[in-house]
């Protein structure tokens, strides 16, 4: 799976936009996701946004431990929105579990994020 992030995102991330390499993606149910950063206040915020569906997860007042641990703030964030829409706990336990071996790479699709933009 890859999440590809924004500059702002990989930069405090700790890993340069130059040297990340894009690797195949695996096929998963959701397929891969775009990342952004963003301000609520003063407090730093993270919205994913599925490739595929277009479902967003926003993360709220997260700090820099989580956002170098994003896959991790994925997977709670992931879980905690489809227990919260109602999906069944074996369903949310299958797509939770798909992020995993995750590689990060820049933006690619301006769609995406103008979705990631228009959602915030």
């Amino acid at each position: 799976m890859i999440i590809r992030c924004t500059a702002k995102l990989l930069r405090d991330m700790g890993i340069p936009a130059k040297n990340t390499v894009v690797p195949v993606s695996n096929e998963t149910i959701l397929d891969d996701w775009h990342a952004n950063m963003f301000y609520i206040g003063r407090k730093k915020s993270v919205i994913f946004c599925n490739n595929r569906t277009l479902y967003s997860v926003v993360a709220c007042g997260v700090n820099r431990e989580n956002i170098r641990e994003l896959s991790k703030l994925l997977r709670r964030e992931l879980g905690k929105a489809l227990l919260d829409d109602g999906l069944d706990g074996a369903l949310i336990q299958k797509l939770v579990n798909e992020v995993r071996d995750v590689s990060f790479a820049p933006t690619d699709d301006r769609t995406v994020v103008g979705i990631m933009w228009w959602i915030i």
